[in-house]
């Protein structure tokens, strides 16, 4: 593949496009208020739109961008660069955007389903306030986002990849 393309004005604009709709997702269940249990089918919601979109921008790249031509490595790094994006954005909302509806819903989610457990988690809760560690945090959103991109575009390169035909 000596022609190859550059993969990464791709792999930019679906990670935005994938990063808004995540956020919006999760924003919108923060306005709806809805029961923790719901509120936690949201990350089902957005692994769904993780899958949807690192499909979507392969095979755009693919057809679109690299003449049909597709290296399984191209694939790999769409995935992990949209995955990247999606972190930080993710890690932003989360983080600076109510970061303590989270603290909330796991609040009514223990009062729920294990009361004994109220007090300690409370306790956890009010410890982890007094110390955020936001680059730990962000650390491990982008360490799972990564590996989740590999995985994805790992699945999307093997269904999509093509090969420049030698003779």
């Amino acid at each position: 593949m000596e022609n190859q393309k550059n993969f990464l004005p791709v792999a930019f604009q679906y990670g935005i496009i994938l990063a808004v709709l995540r956020i919006l997702v999760d924003f919108g269940l923060k306005m709806a208020d809805v029961s923790g249990m719901i509120y936690y089918l949201g990350y089902v919601i957005g692994f769904i739109l993780e899958i949807i979109l690192i499909f979507i921008a392969v095979k755009f790249f693919r057809d679109k961008i690299n003449e049909g031509l597709l290296s399984f490595a191209e694939a790999i790094k769409i995935g992990i660069v949209m995955m990247l994006i999606t972190a930080v954005g993710t890690f932003i909302s989360f983080s600076f955007i109510d970061p303590d509806f989270q603290m909330r819903k796991a609040i009514e989610m223990v009062e729920q389903y294990q009361p004994e457990k109220l007090d300690e988690t409370i306790e956890q809760i009010e410890e982890g306030k007094k110390n955020p560690k936001y680059l730990l945090s962000l650390g491990v959103w982008i360490l799972y986002f990564s590996f989740i991109g590999f995985v994805i575009s790992a699945i999307a390169g093997a269904v999509f990849g093509k090969k420049e035909e030698q003779y």
